[in-house]
């Protein structure tokens, strides 16, 4: 049988030493894949394996607990199949099996304005934490919302500021979206330094 995203298949019961198949068809850009028991009587383990049919011996998660609630997590998953194997290792009865994918997004973070490095974080879902120095293209997140940062930068004895200092985007899945941060010398900040020279030179 083929799992669809986010169907529970519930009402699964096996015999002791029983294998149960399964099949899921993970498509490109997929950034997170959870497959999941729960509920039932007895002992029933999970195998999860790409491009082959699962096994005791031959898997890419195995989730074997001394009973039916196991789970398997698998980040940044190949696109294509994927062969999921419920194993009786006691009898087991009314047990519920569901595989969940998420497809990620993408975020591209332009920077202008600076003739060096920038200083810029991107920070969201899944304690997603990201420093840039460039205009960088940001593929394969979960979707949700993250957080654009600029801080100063000093160079060649100017002060770069960024504007933005903080914005928030919000990431669809298969989508992208753009943030932009453009940085420009403080003037004010060399105003405020040449006007504390003169004074210094007043009162001497």
């Amino acid at each position: 049988p083929v799992l669809q995203n986010g169907v529970p298949v519930s009402g699964l019961s096996a015999e002791a030493g029983t294998p149960r198949m399964f099949r899921i068809p993970v498509p490109a850009g997929t950034t997170r894949l959870l497959v999941r028991t729960q509920g039932g009587n007895g002992d029933a383990d999970l195998y999860l394996r790409f491009g082959s049919f699962a096994s005791t011996s031959s898997y890419h998660c195995a989730s074997t607990t001394p009973q039916s609630v196991e789970q398997c997590l698998i980040r940044q998953p190949t696109a294509g199949e994927w062969f999921v194997l419920v194993d009786a290792w006691s009898t087991y009865t009314d047990l519920t099996l569901t595989a969940e994918w998420v497809i990620g997004g993408s975020l591209r973070v332009t920077v202008n304005g600076i003739p060096g490095a920038a200083d810029v974080s991107v920070s969201g879902p899944q304690a997603y934490e990201r420093a840039l120095v460039e205009t960088t293209l940001l593929s394969d997140l979960d979707p949700g919302t993250y957080t654009v940062t600029a801080g100063h930068v000093q160079l060649d004895g100017s002060v770069y500021v960024a504007t933005p200092a903080s914005q928030q985007v919000k990431v669809g899945p298969g989508e992208q979206v753009d943030a932009e941060v453009t940085y420009a010398v403080n003037t004010d900040g060399l105003n405020f330094d040449v006007l504390q020279v003169h004074l210094t030179q007043s009162v001497q």
